[in-house]
């Protein structure tokens, strides 16, 4: 009964540790341009992707303040910004201002040149992506061509090969 138990111990455990990737969204606009639109930032400034460089990857990434799996990958881009470093974040929500702002200073996002955040008052990523769920993120190359999206939190790993880091 005890060899049992820990052979069932053993496979749970040995099957927790590899998570699997996630598997890629369809959005219709795969190879296509990064699309034009504005976020209001913390400091009430307007941000508008036709200004965001090309030469890096991009991530945007949907989110609400109070889901725990968009939390978690914030915190996991957070923690991770070494290897991360590389590429440019847009961090979208539709989430009032005052809970976007919030959740800016609690990740300390002005800590990093390389992250965007803010409110998409016309609720156009929402409508552009299709992204019914949160968190979605959406994976931009160099050329700033969209290369695939996904619904759900990502490894850091799976974000760095995707990217090429």
């Amino acid at each position: 009964m005890k060899a049992r138990y820990c052979i069932l111990l053993m496979l749970v455990v040995s099957s927790c540790s590899n998570a699997p990737e996630l598997a890629a969204t369809r959005t219709g606009h795969e190879g296509e341009l990064m699309p034009s639109f504005r976020i209001l930032q913390p400091d009430s400034i307007l941000y508008s992707t036709v200004d965001h460089a090309v030469g890096r990857p991009s991530l945007l990434f949907y989110f609400l303040p109070t889901c725990p799996y968009c939390r978690m990958e914030m915190r996991r881009i957070v923690n991770n910004m070494d290897k991360l470093k590389g590429m440019d974040f847009i961090v979208v929500t539709t989430a009032g201002y005052l809970d976007m702002y919030e959740f800016y200073k609690e990740y300390r996002i002005e800590k990093y040149r390389n992250v965007r955040m803010g409110l998409d008052m016309e609720g156009f990523f929402a409508s552009y992506f299709m992204a019914n769920n949160v968190p979605f993120l959406a994976i931009y190359d160099r050329h700033k061509k969209l290369k695939s999206s996904y619904n759900g939190a990502m490894e850091t790993e799976q974000l760095v090969k995707m990217v090429g880091l």
